[in-house]
């Protein structure tokens, strides 16, 4: 090492004792790859990108929860908008909160039927056009294997608490006042 410099091993560079500008402290004598930088960056990057793979395949989706309001009653729901979420929907859960639900987004109107494997909660299910207008509204049985399809062609389907609609005078006919944020959501086909 020249005379008047000092090394910091852990970040390698050199620091020159008259505070000239710091240079990179090169681990090869004959001007070859920097090794000490390779794994100094390349190290932290390829353990990154490998997080970033494991995360973005063991979390394909991620909830976006969205405020609706139907007759004046304010609720929280979440929409599942994907092939994957709409799959999933409300199995293996336990319980659904009151004033909560799951809302079924797709990207035009069309004949939709649901039903309830590997769902444990009563739920009963507003069948919805675009516009908003409830088409139906049925109840559906846990783990039943039936199928619940809406009478026309709808958008959106919101399922809720087994009764929560007769509870808050809610039937076919009413409207829910669709957010633009929903409205905006590109759905799979």
């Amino acid at each position: 090492m020249a005379k008047g410099h000092s090394i910091d091993t852990m970040c390698c560079i050199k620091i020159s004792a008259k505070g000239n500008i710091p240079k990179v402290a090169s681990s090869t004598s004959r001007g070859g790859v920097n090794k000490d930088w390779l794994i100094l960056i390349g190290v932290p990057f390829i353990i990154t990108a490998i997080f970033s793979t494991i995360f973005l395949v063991a979390v394909p989706h991620r909830p976006i929860f969205c405020a609706l309001s139907i007759k004046g009653k304010n609720i929280m729901v979440e929409c599942a908008y994907t092939d994957y979420t709409r799959t999933l929907g409300l199995m293996y859960r336990k319980q659904l909160a009151e004033n909560s639900g799951m809302l079924f987004i797709y990207p035009d109107e069309r004949p939709l039927d649901f039903w309830m494997k590997n769902t444990r909660i009563p739920l009963s299910i507003a069948f919805i056009k675009a516009d908003g207008t409830i088409a139906d509204i049925k109840p559906m049985e846990p783990s039943s294997l039936e199928r619940v399809a809406s009478s026309q062609p709808v958008k959106y389907a919101l399922e809720m608490n087994l009764g929560w609609y007769d509870r808050n005078n809610i039937k076919a006919g009413d409207k829910i006042g669709i957010p633009e944020v929903i409205q905006n959501i590109r759905a799979d086909p």
